[in-house]
Parts: C-alpha cells; structure tokens; sequence
C-alpha cells in the first residue's frame, strides 16, 4: 500500500465543496466509476447527476473513483495499491456495486485497466457471491451495450434519473431476501430500462458477426430506452464544486433531445423530441450557482435552439455571473446571447458547419448555410469577440474530393472576411474524421480508410 497515494486522495477532497461522505456500513457502498481522469470525469454533468440521485437515498453512499493519471499508474502497480474512492480512500473491490459512466468509445481500454488496478475480475462470467456487481450507463451502453456485454453484468438502457432509482430498489429488495448472484440479476432484468446480457443467448455467424440476441426463459423480450419526460422534476447542475475541470464552470443543462435530425449525429435519433427545462428552474439553480461565484456553464445539444436563451442571458447577467455555451446553432443564434458571451469574456466564437460545400452540408442534413455562419461572425465581431471556430468532419459518406476543397475555400473566404471587418483576430478549424453512430441514418456506413482520412487532414 502506498500512503502517499491515500494522503494525496485525502488532500484533493479538501479542495472540493458539495462531496458526501457516510460512515462505512451505514448505507450500501456504491462506486461510481469514470473511466479516465479526475480532470475529464468531473467536467462530465451526468457524473455529477447520478452521483447526487444516489447519496440523496437513505440507503446508498455513492463514492467516486476515476482512473488515475499516467504518472501515478505506474506506482499503482508497483506498490500494488489497488485504486481508491474519493470519499474514504477505499479499494475498488470493497464496493458492492460499480456504477461506470461511459461517454466515449475510447475509454472502454480504460475500463479493463481500471479493473485490473482495482482487483475487480474484468469478466462477468468470472465473478462468484462475493464479487461485486458491475453495470454501465450512459451514451455508449445506451446506443450500443454489446461491445462490453462480457465485462458487465448490467446496463442502464436511457437516462439515469429514471432507471437508476428503480435499479436500486431491486437491488436492495434482493438484498434483503439473501438471493444468490443470479438470482439478483434476474430480478434486476424486470426494471424497465435494464438490459442483462447473462440472461440472453447471442448468436455468432462463422465470421464472428452477432447475427441475433435470444432472450432465456424467464428474460425480458425486448428492453426499452427510458427517458425523462419532464425536465423539471430533475436540476441537472454541477453538484461537487472544484477548479480541477475542464473549463472550470458550474454547469446547468437547459435541454435534452435534438430536432435538428442530422444524419451522423446520435442525440437527433435516440432522444429525438427536444426537451426544455423551464426557465424558472433553470434561474433556481442559477441563485444555487451564486455562492460559488463561477462562470455558468449552459449544457444541451444547442443552446441557441432554447426558446428563451435571451432572458436567461439577462437573467444570468443580472445576477452579476458570467457564462459560456457548450455549442450553439448558427441558424438559431441571437444577438442577446453573443452580447452576453461577449460581456462575460469569452474570445472564441464557436460553429459548426461540420462541412465546407452546400451539397455535402445537404447530404448530412446539417441545415446550416453560408449566409448563417457569416451572420453569426457578423454577429460576434459587433460585440467585440475577434476569434472564431468552425467544426469540421472528413470522411463522410459520399464526400468527394471537391467537398475538401471547399472546406478550404470556405475557411479563407471567412478570413477575409474577419480581416475586412478589421478583426486581427484567428480563424481555427477543429478536423475530425467522420465516425458513425448506432441508431443513425449513417449507422452502416463505414469510416473512410486511414489512408483517405490522412490525405484529407494534410
């Protein structure tokens, strides 16, 4: 055991406000788990919800482990100190429950070498009565569980304000009967919005290829994503406070779901009916955002799609905070909320055309035209902000080589304009290639080969 770990555990919990503690064997231990660093799992909103959907039970201390950074695995492994929770600097197998919240495909490395740090078996089938029970939520095993169906023994299908809740009651019901390991799951496979895969057969073809997933007797014919229907019954804001994130916000979100219905993208298709908070509850935790005096950090798919982003700009203003946006639509932007950016500091405008010519714009069904982004950079250098982003994909289905070319031309037509409006400002293109997603009119259209991704970028 490595002290030093523990001690370092136990200072960067002081740095924090809002965290809960409970004395060991009061409540069932639950360990909530983000697969990458302390520094990218707390700038996650749905981390911070769940954590405070769980410790608000009177049965359940949710504790909070992440995996370490890259110059503290190696004493991790050679003083086989197994990871820690934040809370109380307990092992990863102490828990009975691992709750892992999985954003991003690339993490699920992460999360095999986060079991192996923790001394948790990382196969399902391997794990007896005294092994605790691991699950996943969130949008990877929402859209698509199967990559990791032999690692869990459970996942949370839809949003977690809605499933998580009932997950527990049946947890602790099963708990208080004394039934076995399998019999818990079968019981938990009743919760709408639990998918067990133990309980299903699934099908190979000679090639490797899941050709078809077969309920057991006794298992759900089909799981249904849950979802919130009203927004209001569940503040979603930043509940542990700390400067370590990435933006150093205190977050609220102000809607879920997306209308707009482009093809590449998952949240127009799985949460497809947009949904708003109110603005009253939104101001409600604006005033909870007070004491800490941070910059507000709006959260949703678009926040300019907000049907009323304007007063809550002047609302947030008024209250003497500042703000930032997650993303806004350049077809939907309003005056009021580049001012307010303006006025609360922010220097780079960010859009997201995601292609550079009309045809390739069409094909994926973005909705965004030229005469919108020059608009929004109209807008922007009025209020004083000099810099600008575009989002850009590559590799897109049915892209041709004109389309790149076009990218281009857009990109210096919009730096020439910033010139003409006397800005010295910069112009900077995030490329990313094209990668799709379950659910999604592109879902079986394949990545462009390397080769093609790498000549697009140069």
């Amino acid at each position: 055991m490595d002290w030093e770990l523990k001690r370092e555990l136990k200072e960067q919990l002081q740095e924090e406000q809002g965290y809960y503690v409970y004395p060991v064997g009061t409540r069932t231990r639950f360990a909530l788990v983000y697969p990458n660093s302390y520094f990218v799992g707390m700038s996650n909103l749905g981390f911070h919800i769940i954590y405070d959907l769980l410790n608000k039970r009177g049965d359940t201390a949710c504790e909070r482990v992440f995996l370490p950074e890259r110059t503290k695995i190696a004493r991790y492994e050679n003083t086989r100190t197994p990871i820690m929770s934040m809370e109380t600097q307990s092992p990863l197998y102490d828990f009975e429950v691992l709750g892992f919240a999985v954003s991003f495909e690339m993490d699920y490395f992460n999360i095999l070498q986060l079991l192996a740090l923790g001394k948790v078996k990382a196969k399902a089938a391997e794990r007896g009565e005294r092994d605790p029970i691991l699950i996943a939520g969130g949008p990877c095993p929402t859209f698509n569980p199967e990559p990791l169906a032999a690692i869990f023994d459970a996942f949370i299908i839809g949003e977690g304000e809605v499933v998580v809740p009932a997950f527990m009651d049946v947890y602790h019901e099963a708990k208080r009967e004394g039934l076995s390991r399998r019999e818990t799951l079968q019981k938990l496979a009743a919760v709408p919005g639990v998918y067990v895969p133990s309980l299903y057969a699934h099908h190979y073809d000679g090639e490797g290829h899941l050709t078809a997933i077969e309920p057991l007797p006794g298992a759900p014919k089909a799981v249904a994503r849950q979802w919130v229907h009203d927004l209001d019954a569940y503040p979603a804001h930043t509940v542990v406070v700390t400067d370590n994130t990435e933006f150093n916000f205190y977050l609220i979100e102000t809607a879920r779901g997306c209308g707009r219905h482009c093809r590449f993208c998952m949240a127009g298709y799985c949460f497809r009916k947009p949904r708003n908070r109110s603005l009253a509850v939104i101001n409600e935790e604006v005033q909870e955002a007070l004491k800490y005096r941070k910059r507000i950090g709006l959260m949703g798919a678009a926040i300019s799609d907000y049907p009323e982003i304007d007063a809550l700009c002047k609302d947030i203003l008024g209250e003497g905070l500042s703000m930032s946006v997650a993303s806004f639509r350049a077809d939907s932007v309003t005056k009021e909320l580049v001012d307010s950016l303006a006025e609360s500091g922010l220097k780079t405008l960010t859009m997201a055309p995601e292609a550079g010519s009309d045809r390739m714009r069409a094909v994926i069904n973005k909705g965004i035209e030229e005469h919108h982004l020059f608009h929004s950079m109209d807008l922007g250098l009025s209020a004083g902000i000099r810099n600008f982003r575009l989002y850009i994909m590559v590799g897109l289905p049915f892209e041709q080589e004109e389309d790149i070319d076009a990218i281009i031309d857009l990109a210096e037509r919009l730096k020439d304009y910033m010139e003409e409006r006397g800005s010295k400002g910069t112009l900077t293109l995030s490329v990313n290639p094209f990668i799709p997603k379950p659910f999604t009119p592109f879902q079986w259209e394949p990545m462009a080969d390397r080769k093609v991704v790498e000549k697009r970028l140069k």
